[in-house]
């Protein structure tokens, strides 16, 4: 496995604990769901792949999706979370 491949999982786990902790700290919070920026990181990550940075775009776009992908099959765009239990390993 090559050190840019680990580097690129570094970024998606980062990016999942930040979406993550994002969720816990202000999922009460009535705005954008994280998976829709997620969704932009890995839109502009394709269109500039050929630059050095494209592809940490990407990998930091799955680890927002991945973090709210249960809001994402839902379409959730805007608004507050569901009430419920507060989970770091969780997707939600």
């Amino acid at each position: 496995m090559s050190m840019q491949f680990l580097l690129y999982l570094l970024a998606a786990f980062g990016s999942y604990a930040v979406g993550r902790a994002g969720h816990i700290l202000f999922g009460e919070a009535n705005g954008l769901h994280h998976w829709v920026i997620g969704a932009v990181f890995v839109i502009v990550g394709i269109i500039f792949k050929d630059k050095w940075w494209g592809y940490y775009l990407i990998a930091i776009g799955v680890g927002q999706i991945i973090a709210d992908l249960i809001d994402m099959f839902h379409l959730r765009i805007w608004g507050r979370d569901p009430h419920g239990p507060k989970r770091f390993w969780h997707i939600d």
